[in-house]
């Protein structure tokens, strides 16, 4: 199974370091980062495969710190895409 170009073999590589059922809270944060950010599934893929620790990231503190970014940096959405890309930590 998929999520875009995000693998089973990826997500279970970010679960090995999680108990039991993780799958159920990173699948939520894949299609959250994906919408709110509007990535493709390569750039989907390519922030998860480099940047895992940020499934352990609560959705709510993700999204708090984005909108931190857009308003201390005066970002539009595809600023805040690009920075993302570029710094996603």
């Amino acid at each position: 199974r998929r999520r875009g170009a995000v693998a089973d073999a990826e997500v279970d590589r970010v679960e090995r370091r999680r108990p039991a059922g993780a799958r159920a809270t990173v699948e939520p944060k894949l299609a959250w980062l994906q919408s709110r950010l509007e990535l493709d599934a390569a750039q989907l893929k390519k922030i998860v495969v480099k940047h895992p620790h940020l499934l352990r990231r609560s959705v709510e503190s993700m999204e708090s710190n984005c909108d931190w970014l857009q308003r201390r940096l005066g970002l539009n959405n595809a600023g805040l895409r690009k920075m993302v890309l570029r710094l996603p930590q």
